[in-house]
């Protein structure tokens, strides 16, 4: 699996806040805290959703 995972717990937390976003529940009071970080190794790393163009 390896990083693919690693984002599961702030896209959980993310999912939660939607989700009480649309039912606006009262007398409910709720804190998120998201760890989130751009993780390219080096100065040529790309992202998954990049356009990687090419000549070949």
């Amino acid at each position: 699996a390896g990083m693919s995972y690693d984002k599961c717990g702030a896209a959980n937390v993310t999912g939660f806040f939607k989700v009480l976003s649309e039912l606006k529940p009262k007398q409910f009071k709720a804190v998120g805290v998201l760890a989130v970080a751009r993780n390219n190794c080096g100065e040529e790393g790309y992202t998954a959703d990049e356009v990687i163009t090419s000549r070949a």
